[in-house]
């Protein structure tokens, strides 16, 4: 599933091709991705109005049109966002689009229609996807060790799974979980109320440095996922590393699994008593 690098890169693609300009066609297919909106309610809904502003919180997108209009959209496990420009030919599995003044085109890219698009006005679209339940966002609310040690509070989750909580942190999915502990060498299984001030310091540095990593990783013209299997260079520090050598301290890396999830780490620096 994208996580927040994948979908802040969404939504600066968003940005940079529709704010400030007119929507003068749209189109979908009728699929699951619409929900209980036909193709024709979705072009209703935005032909005509002009872009004002693209949103993110969390893995959450809020495209702001005009007069009061919003359209929603939740990527789901494999959606992306594309630009292209005028006369370029459609991406394979776009099942929606948009085009603009002048004739660039954004495209919605899904290809097993788990994701989703809406219409209403903003506050209603906001309800209806549960954008007010999520928790401090790193990047568009800031994070604090404090205010990190407040959303994991006295849990005894395993940090990991805790982290993965959209409701604690917004954004953070099995990748930049696993990454940013790893960068901050605590232990994926580790109760997450028994961090202390110190791990909290260094898991906000590590969580800020893996979703800047990630961000510089991604070309939003491609789509390619960091994540997928053979498509891309893998930029990650653990991810996907099983059985090479830590790039700190040159133990073996490890692959579980905790919370449903497969999970890597380092048992060399990221052991917890009882967990080595």
């Amino acid at each position: 599933m994208p996580e927040l690098p994948e979908v802040e890169t969404a939504r600066r693609t968003l940005e940079s091709f529709s704010v400030g300009n007119r929507i003068v066609r749209a189109k979908a297919e009728a699929s699951r991705l619409l929900r209980e909106l036909s193709p024709a309610a979705f072009a209703r809904g935005l032909e005509g109005r002009k872009v004002l502003g693209a949103l993110r919180r969390g893995k959450q997108l809020l495209l702001i049109l005009e007069e009061d209009q919003a359209l929603g959209v939740h990527l789901g496990m494999t959606g992306k966002i594309l630009g292209r420009p005028r006369g370029a030919s459609a991406p394979p599995y776009s099942r929606a689009f948009l085009e603009l003044e002048g004739g660039s085109r954004l495209h919605f890219i899904s290809r097993r229609l788990f994701g989703q698009l809406l219409l209403g006005s903003p506050r209603e679209v906001q309800a209806r996807t549960g954008w007010h339940d999520l928790g401090p966002d790193p990047l568009s609310d800031g994070l604090s060790a404090a205010t990190l040690r407040e959303a994991l509070g006295e849990s005894r989750q395993p940090v990991k799974v805790r982290l993965m909580d959209q409701r604690v942190i917004a954004g953070l999915g099995n990748i930049q979980a696993g990454e940013a502990l790893f960068r901050s060498r605590i232990d994926p299984r580790k109760p997450a109320g028994a961090l202390d001030r110190g791990e909290h310091a260094r898991l906000v540095r590590a969580i800020h440095r893996s979703l800047t990593h990630t961000l510089e990783h991604l070309d939003p013209t491609e789509a390619r996922y960091l994540a997928d299997a053979g498509e891309t260079e893998n930029p990650f520090l653990v991810y996907g590393r099983e059985g090479e050598p830590c790039p700190r301290c040159k133990t073996t890396l490890v692959r579980f699994m905790l919370g449903g999830r497969v999970t890597f780490a380092c048992p060399g620096c990221q052991s917890s008593p009882g967990n080595a």
